[in-house]
């Protein structure tokens, strides 16, 4: 089998390891645990590659031959610094996305092949950074019962990026811009709790044994087995729980018989000032179009227009006098670029606008 004989590298850049890594399948995930258990020695140099893999910003470009040359160069010389600390040269991050690791079929990029994995493990690291940090993927590659504690894992976005995380029981979360989550990796026995600020998607898989607990300021939402958003912005004047599927119980923990149990459909609006529950129907397309990358926009007026778009891009937006008439935006923006966005805004609200850098200003 041509998996016995990979270095690291070979598996980063093996088209079906990706996939498995990026987009998980039972299909994969059973073809990869059996040949996990029936090659252990192997376990170590499959760790490496999926620490990788996720660590990669999962964004998509053009990129340049020119750029990929580059890239190779420096991969290549920060293997050399890692083989030869005195060589002396310094080296700095540059971003790398799945279309350049994509190009395994095309070695020339390569010029030499890495002969130790620990080298291109380093090396990788060395030049991307650890601002792509996701948790492990699954957890019989890495056992939850292995020899080492459980530690705090935090994942924290700035605004302008989105990121999707892979938790040891098989869930998914999507976390939006300007958010956070923590949670302990592994789970602790018979616990599965995260700490959100912020706005999160949630694909939770089916465990009767460990209910999922995301906790939200004064809320804790409980699940088995379900998908659902929670927006939870420290400066929000609510916090909102949007159920897509299956069935949540959220407590709020200041009053113990104040319980609300949501199904399909609804939300649960939790006013901060007031300490209370309101329960009522959402709008899917409008809730959760942001985890598919749509800026979207229903009867939203100036202040919470002008928010979005700062989470969205990581810009400062400055209006300088006051609109002649009140926002009632309706629009939809799948991954438009600012100076775009901002374009078709002015059209119907009658304002210019300049970009300088991540300074926006708004003149009507």
């Amino acid at each position: 089998m041509k998996y016995l004989d990979y270095t690291v590298e070979d598996f980063v850049l093996d088209g079906d390891f990706r996939q498995w890594v990026i987009n998980p399948s039972k299909e994969r995930n059973l073809f990869w645990q059996k040949w996990i258990e029936a090659h252990p020695e192997k376990q170590e140099i499959v760790k490496q590659a999926v620490e990788i893999i996720l660590q990669l910003p999962i964004k998509q470009y053009e990129i340049t031959e020119e750029e990929i040359k580059n890239i190779s160069l420096r991969l290549e010389r920060s293997i050399d610094l890692h083989e030869n600390p005195s060589a002396g040269w310094k080296t700095k991050t540059i971003p790398l996305n799945n279309p350049v690791i994509s190009a395994k079929s095309d070695r020339r990029f390569y010029s030499r092949k890495v002969k130790r994995g620990v080298s291109v493990a380093a090396a990788v690291l060395l030049i991307f950074g650890l601002g792509y940090y996701f948790p492990l993927l699954q957890k019989f590659v890495f056992p939850e019962n292995a020899p080492s504690k459980a530690k705090l894992t935090v994942k924290e976005n700035p605004r302008g990026r989105k990121s999707t995380l892979f938790l040891s029981d098989g869930s998914k979360i999507i976390l939006n811009s300007y958010s956070k989550i923590s949670f302990r990796h592994p789970f602790e026995e018979g616990k599965r709790e995260v700490y959100l600020e912020g706005e999160a998607f949630f694909e939770i898989e089916k465990d009767e044994n460990r209910p999922f607990r995301v906790f939200t300021q004064n809320m804790a939402t409980t699940v088995l087995g379900t998908s659902f958003n929670v927006r939870a912005y420290p400066e929000d004047l609510d916090i909102r729980v949007s159920l897509a599927t299956g069935q949540v119980r959220i407590d709020n923990l200041n009053k113990d018989i104040d319980t609300q149990i949501l199904s399909p459909g609804e939300e649960l609006i939790y006013v901060k000032s007031k300490d209370t529950f309101q329960k009522s129907k959402f709008d899917l397309q409008e809730v959760l179009s942001w985890k598919d990358q749509i800026l979207f926009f229903r009867n939203a007026d100036e202040a919470t227009v002008i928010n979005r778009l700062e989470h969205w891009y990581d810009v400062e937006i400055e209006v300088l006098n006051k609109s002649p008439k009140p926002w009632a935006i309706n629009a939809s923006f799948d991954n438009r670029a600012l100076e775009s966005v901002l374009r078709t805004l002015s059209y119907s609200m009658d304002f210019d606008f300049t970009i300088d850098g991540k300074e926006v200003t708004i003149t009507y």
